[in-house]
């Protein structure tokens, strides 16, 4: 938050030279206006919420009963709320300014511990969440297609409870990296106490610092690796049944070329990228 301040300040604020003894800081305003890059980050997002907000429509059609499309509303919402949740932060950020200065000090406390826990916590937890529930809806496709059905009377009642406690635990660490503080600043010619994130105790710790760096790689490997290589197995699998119950021979180049093109087709309609 400190960074993305600093930034912003140099490229949209002159230079402020000037100083001031003790304790105190000047109070610097970001601006209220949107730039390009704030403008089309929210449009992304309005067309996730969207999407989001239309997949679950579908999916809560009566006749659409099976635990699969209730895994996939459960995922909508994840993302859609992942939406939200960015949104919120990009706006506030606008029209509070980034200081106490501008929303009053108690709006700015508030805004800078929900953004502590949405930024650190809540939307990686929901991201992985999401994961999570493709995994399984992945993992039972390829046992059903190969005629395993381990996983067929898992339903959506026990999924999004165990995958959402896992994901609330797994990324709960981060909430207790940053605390909220307290930060006298000048502001027209008055000390204001304003609020500013600090590093806590334990996000100061070598664990702490390398916290966020092992959550990134975890999150990063389970969509890159285990969600691909997973589909990829679905799709051999899928393929082979196919053969199989067609009794197609692939000794024709012709052949071996629809089956690729299907495996293609196949494989982009249930991989989906986070």
């Amino acid at each position: 938050f400190e960074k993305f301040f600093i930034q912003q300040n140099k490229i949209n604020l002159k230079k402020m030279n000037q100083s001031v003894s003790g304790n105190l800081s000047i109070v610097i305003l970001t601006p209220n206006q949107f730039s390009s890059i704030d403008i089309s980050l929210t449009i992304i997002r309005l067309l996730s919420m969207l999407a989001s907000t239309i997949c679950i429509i579908v999916f809560l059609n009566p006749k659409l009963k099976e635990n699969t499309f209730k895994l996939l509303i459960a995922v909508a919402v994840s993302d859609l709320f992942y939406a939200m949740i960015l949104c919120y932060m990009t706006i506030f950020m606008r029209t509070c300014g980034g200081s106490a200065a501008r929303c009053g000090s108690n709006v700015f406390y508030i805004y800078l511990w929900t953004l502590s826990i949405s930024q650190d916590y809540l939307t990686s937890a929901l991201a992985f969440f999401s994961i999570l529930t493709e995994i399984f809806l992945t993992l039972q496709r390829l046992l059903l297609i190969a005629n395993k059905p381990y996983l067929k009377n898992v339903t959506y009642k026990q999924v999004v409870p165990i995958n959402f406690l896992i994901s609330s635990l797994i990324y709960l660490p981060m909430v207790f990296r940053f605390t909220i503080s307290q930060w006298p600043r000048l502001f027209n010619n008055q000390v204001i106490i304003d609020y500013r994130r600090t590093t806590t105790e334990f996000g100061s710790s070598s664990f702490g610092t390398i916290l966020p760096t092992i959550l990134n790689i975890k999150r990063l490997t389970f969509v890159n690796v285990i969600l691909l290589v997973l589909n990829l197995i679905t799709v051999k699998v899928f393929r082979d049944y196919i053969n199989k119950k067609s009794n197609l021979r692939l000794t024709k180049n012709k052949s071996k070329k629809k089956i690729f093109v299907f495996s293609l087709l196949f494989i982009s309609l249930i991989y989906r990228f986070k």
